[in-house]
């Protein structure tokens, strides 16, 4: 294979990707000749090297983060209704033992503390 050396990226680990992003040269294993043959051509031809651009995000917005927090508590709050399951069960039937009720009072304590936070997040209108 012929390398297009006429612009190199290198990536933050050393490696090198060529001919146009579509070759990528690790300093590894069956690549390790290839890339040092590279790594010859750019220590005397540092005008073809250039610092692999990653995508940039968009930042988030206000809105965007606040949707995030909801969901997460909701998703939390999801899931201590489906853990609050076996021990209502037990209660329900009358074999509830000490460890489902502790269960349930840790499991109800911290969804009130986690709808205190939903509630918080609501910008003051």
């Amino acid at each position: 294979m012929e390398l297009d050396l006429s612009i190199v990226h290198v990536r933050p680990d050393g490696s090198y990707v060529v001919n146009g992003g579509r070759y990528h040269v690790p300093n590894a294993g069956e690549f390790s000749e290839v890339w040092a043959a590279i790594h010859e051509y750019v220590q005397g031809h540092p005008d073809v090297l250039r610092p692999e651009s990653l995508p940039v995000l968009p930042e988030q917005t206000e809105e965007e983060r606040l949707q995030a927090a909801y969901a997460g508590i909701d998703a939390r709050l999801g899931g201590i209704d489906l853990e609050s399951i076996r021990p209502l069960r037990a209660i329900a039937d009358g074999s509830a033992g000490d460890e489902d009720k502790a269960k349930l009072a840790a499991l109800a304590q911290e969804a009130a503390v986690l709808r205190e936070e939903r509630r918080r997040l609501v910008p003051d209108a």
